[in-house]
This record gives C-alpha cells, structure tokens and sequence, in this order.
C-alpha cells in the first residue's frame, strides 16, 4: 500500500518502501515477490537508498522519525536511529560514509537535514537552513522571504561536494496582524538550496519564480547540470551546476521543460544518457534523450512518453480532482502559479504551520489536514466552520490564491457568500475538486506509531482512554469522526483569534482528534506546541509592547526591523529592552480578578537570559532561550514564555 520509492540491490531486485503497508516490498527480476520486511504500525516508510555495494539499505521511516539499515542478503534491521519528525528524503554521499535525510516538516524558524555516519550509524550532526529574509530575500514579485520547508528531495553530487534540497519557502510570518497582508507572490515560494557538503554551509538558495512544490532533485551523470522537477508546475527546471556556483541567485538557470501531471520523481541511466522523469498523477513516465541536448546544445529535449500502467483504481472524477488539487499551473487555480491546495496539504496533510487569515475575514489559523475529514464528514470546513461545501474554496482560488476562479463572474456573484446559494452543480472541475476531498476517508489517515508495534493500544493508552470517558472528553469529541461539528467557545478565544467571514467569531467548530498524533501545532491559533499545553492555553487580551513606556536600558523602535526588511511585529515596530531594562505597561484591567497567566512574546540573541514579570507589586522569574536568530542581532525569530500564577 501506497509504494513511495524504491533502490535495486545486487541481485537486481526492487527493495520498495510502502509507506501505508508498514513494509518493504521486495520484486525479483522475474516479476515476483519475495516476503516483504514487515515494520512496526505506523512506521510509514519513505525513503530507500542502497550503499555502493548494494549490501545495505537505508530507509526512512516518516511516521517514527527514523531511519533504519538492513542487510540485502538476509533483510534483517541491522540498526535503527531516532532523528526526529517527519524523516523523508534521503541520499547518500558517494563513498557510502554519510546519509543524508531531511525533515519534510520544519521547526517554525528552521529546516533541517541530518546527517548519519553510516559506519557507527549515528547522527553526525544537523545541517539548518535558516529562515530567509533580509537584503537578499525580500518580499517582491520575484523573490519572497520565509522558511523552508516541505523538504521533499535530497541529491548529492557525484563528486561529493554538493547536496541540493528541495523544498518550498512558507512565509508564515506576514499578514494584517503584524505587518502587510499576504499576496500570492509572498505566500508560498519555491526553494532550491545548494549546499558545500565539506562545511554544510549554504551556497545559494534558489528562489524558483512562478512555480510551486519542487519535489525531487538529481544532477547528471557527469555533475554538470541539475534538474528539480516541479510537481504544481507540471515541469522539470534545469540548472547549468557550475554557473549556480559561480553566480548567486538564478545565473545557471537553463529552461524548463513541461512533463506530465505532478513529477516526483527523476532517475538517469548514464548509458542511454535518458532522464527519467515519474509524473505521479499522469500515470506515466516522461522519458528525455539527454544525449542529444547536451551533444548539440539544443534548447529543446527529444522527450518520449510512455505509460507506467493501464490499469486505473481511481474514479476518473476523484482522478481529475486530485490533478485540479495538486496543478498550481492552472491559471484558474493560481494566477502565477504559485499556489495550489497540495502546496499547504501535501498528499491532504498538513504543513506545520499557523497562518494569518485576518485578511481573509478570520484570524490566526493552524492549518489542519483534509485526510480523513472526507470533505464534510466531519461538519464545515475549517477552524470557524465558514464553509458548507468544498466548492466554497472558489473564495480562496479567485482571492488569495490569484486564480480566476471555475465558475464564471455571474455564477460567482450569484453564489458569492459561503453559506448562502451552493456552487455544487455548476462546475464539473470544481465539483471534482470536492469529489477528491470526499475520497480522503479513515483510510487515509496515517497510522500513529505511538499505539504498539501490532497496531493495539498501549497500557498507557488504555489508561489515557478511562480518563478521556471519565472526563466528558467524548461529549464533544464523540462517534467514529470524534467530533460533533458543531461550534464551541472553550476559553481558547483571543485577540489574535480574528472573526469568521469578517464578522463576529462565535466559538470554534470541534477538531477531530483522528490523525491527531502528527497535528502539532494544536489548537486553532497554534498557541499549544505540545498536547500538554493544549490543556492549559487560554485566550485573552493581546497588549502590544511598544505601548508601554521604557525606563532603564532599552527603547521603543522600529529602526531595526526596517534595516532588516521585517514585518514579524505589529507596526514593524518592538519595545527593545537590553540589560536592566524596564517595559511598564499600565491600566490594564484584571476583569474579575483571580489568577491568570500571561504569555510574553520575545527574541532572543546571543546567550540564555532572564525575564522579569511583574504584576501588582509580585515579581515572577522566568528563564528565556535565544531564538536562533542568524545573525545573532538579528530579532527575526519569535518564542512565547508562559508565566503561570500571576495574581490579577
């Protein structure tokens, strides 16, 4: 179930990672299979590769956050080392001595990929692709700022000293609530990162204009060119190696080649000289004769096209669907082909994120999957509940996403309010669009690793069960969706929480707890990073620091947000307190009184610090970790510190 990337070992047989099955596939030469590797429930793997001589392999394991070795002889698991979330992409260095593996769902602030000493099987270390901004990323119709992320391809060199990592750049930080709104251009962008595997310092970072969801990366046999395919583009972009090394941004760039419906894949054959290229959704392979291109300098590729099957197990409607879904291309869908739905939902997940909607009419939203939901199985779509029907997501297509939109001007403005007269019927690409959604039903939930390796619940979980009954949990969490769908106010409400389709916000609609074990962020503005905190976050007045009044070290300022290009505080402006200083901010009132918490939002540079809260005369001493800022002076990255049991 669901195969996801397979490497041939010496015998000549496909070791294939299927990630839905929880196994390893194994197919001999003749077309039969051998017993597959079983893993344990909810490893999901990904990613395989083989060492040079093929007597190992590496695999990925997303669900777990592992990687594992096996020996091919025998297909016993030699080794197995934790990472961390979300492991996916792998390559492998070509002496064999380190694996590559990235993180496909970043930290807030930071990419990742991890390096693994394959000899000692351990992890050597942690190469961070820092949040972009600044002189060199900033926010235009060409180049945009964010952080990396959905790290979906890995490559290296055949020389060694090269690895590209193949991502989008999510700018989560921009919206009404701090700065300016976001555009199309400045939402989501596409991201190639060239890194020097002798210091795993970044040499460049590639901002691919008006295209979306790089997905694999490859170079040529001889290491002089490099190809990213581009699955919302339908294309494959090519990169002249040595030019990207000697220019900054975009001065190798070569063409762009259009293949079929959502590449994800790229395989050589240095005998043939062919590229081959996997088109996902189209069901075939787009196969180029790369000899003739580089032996005449031609500005075309000789490509041919050839199926991967005939036979179809998707409804042709849910099939369309799924293409609409994934096609950034679609100038229907994306005015510049920027954004598509897979860009924030790869495969109908989620990115990890929470985003600023004020513009569209809501507020902070943590962006939560489509899988499992089946469309509205689960009640209206979203945190506020302000769709009843998928096709609503013309809204978002024709607004946010830059796209003219499936249905004419006059069937829109004859269904222009969400809620009001439907869009189903009028389309048949939107309706398919909705027919997709529907199909993403309980089988496609991922599994959870945390239950036991047969798929059980653990004891703890079984414990963790009687007190989830005990405590009326299930009145609102209840039935097979483990929602009711309807709308509630629990106290999670704030500020930053907005309104729903720009009026007043009511409550917020009950999330599923399914597939909630990957969700993380929780809550609807994101404000719980863990499950533990979920059950101590409260909403709130937001009180904006450059109000208060400074004594001591430290001023009121916007000078270095400016210098920095940065719209991550309200106003592009801070209360900025050094050593000593002092913020005070008064008259606020305490309601009816009792005992709160107040969440300080901060950055940090350069060593661990101290924060001092106090409130009616009672200091509270809280401990603050620098924000990983890059440089150190740079205030671009942003923490909360929760101070409990302040008297108000």
């Amino acid at each position: 179930d669901d195969p996801r990337s397979l490497a041939i070992d010496a015998t000549g047989r496909a070791w294939v990672a299927c990630r839905g099955g929880d196994q390893i596939a194994r197919v001999l030469t003749d077309g039969t299979t051998a017993t597959p590797i079983a893993l344990d429930y909810g490893d999901a793997p990904h990613g395989i590769v083989m060492s040079p001589d093929r007597a190992t392999a590496y695999v990925s394991l997303s669900g777990a956050g592992e990687v594992i070795r096996i020996a091919t002889a025998t297909g016993a698991i030699t080794g197995r080392l934790a990472l961390g979330p979300s492991a996916r992409a792998l390559a492998l260095s070509p002496n064999g001595a380190t694996l590559y593996v990235s993180r496909f769902i970043s930290a807030e602030d930071h990419g990742e990929v991890w390096k693994v000493n394959t000899g000692s099987f351990t992890l050597a270390g942690t190469i961070r692709l820092e949040k972009l901004g600044g002189n060199e990323h900033r926010d235009s119709t060409a180049e945009g700022k964010g952080t990396p992320n959905y790290l979906a391809g890995l490559a290296v060199s055949k020389d060694g000293t090269r690895l590209l990592v193949a991502s989008n750049k999510m700018n989560s930080d921009k919206g009404l609530l701090v700065g300016s709104d976001l555009d199309q251009d400045n939402t989501v962008r596409n991201l190639v990162t060239v890194i020097a595997t002798a210091t795993d310092e970044v040499i460049d970072s590639l901002d691919l204009d008006n295209s979306d969801s790089a997905s694999a990366v490859a170079f040529s046999p001889l290491d002089d060119y490099f190809f990213v395919t581009l699955q919302g583009s339908n294309e494959v972009a090519v990169f002249d190696r040595f030019e990207v090394d000697r220019s900054a941004g975009l001065g190798g760039f070569v063409s762009r080649q259009l293949v079929g419906s959502a590449p994800r894949g790229l395989a050589f054959d240095a005998t043939t000289g062919r590229l081959f290229v996997k088109n996902n959704l189209g069901r075939d392979l787009s196969v180029f004769e790369l000899s003739e291109f580089f032996a005449e300098g031609r500005a075309d590729f000789p490509r041919q096209s050839v199926a991967s099957t005939t036979l179809e197990v998707v409804p042709a409607e849910v099939l369309r669907g799924k293409r609409i879904f994934h096609h950034a291309g679609d100038p229907r869908m994306s005015g510049e082909g920027y954004l598509s739905c897979a860009s924030c939902h790869a495969d109908g997940g989620l990115d990890g994120r929470t985003w600023d909607f004020t513009g569209r009419g809501e507020g902070l939203r943590n962006t939560t999957s489509l899988n499992g939901r089946a469309g509205l199985a689960q009640g209206n779509l979203h945190w506020s509940a302000n769709f009843d029907e998928v096709q609503d997501f013309e809204h978002d297509i024709r607004g946010a996403f830059g796209g003219t939109g499936f249905l004419t001007n006059t069937q829109f403005a004859a269904a222009s309010t969400p809620g009001g007269a439907p869009k189903a019927g009028l389309n048949p690409d939107l309706d398919a669009l909705a027919a997709y959604l529907a199909a993403l039903g309980h089988d496609h939930l991922p599994r959870s690793p945390h239950r036991a390796a047969n798929g059980s619940l653990t004891a703890e979980a079984v414990s963790g069960f009687a007190i989830f009954n005990r405590e009326g949990c299930a009145t609102c969490h209840v039935g097979t969706e483990m929602t009711d769908g309807l709308i509630h106010e629990v106290g999670t409400i704030g500020a930053s929480s907005g309104g729903r389709l720009g009026g007043s916000l009511p409550g917020i609609e009950t999330p599923t707890l399914r597939g909630l074990w990957e969700s993380a962020p929780y809550l609807h503005d994101g404000s719980a990073k863990t499950l533990t905190d979920a059950f101590s976050a409260t909403g709130g007045i937001q009180i904006q620091g450059e109000t208060g009044s400074i004594a001591g070290s430290g001023e009121i300022t916007d000078e270095w947000t400016y210098y920095n290009n940065d719209e991550t505080v309200r106003g592009e402006a801070y209360a900025h307190i050094t050593d000593g200083g002092t913020l005070t901010l008064s008259g606020i009132d305490g309601g009816l009184g009792g005992t709160g918490a107040i969440s300080v939002r901060y950055s940090l540079g350069y060593e661990n610090g101290g924060l001092r809260v106090r409130v009616n005369g009672v200091n509270h001493l809280v401990a603050i970790k620098p924000t990983g800022n890059i440089p150190d002076w740079r205030y671009v990255n942003w923490r909360s510190v929760r101070v409990e049991g302040v008297a108000l």
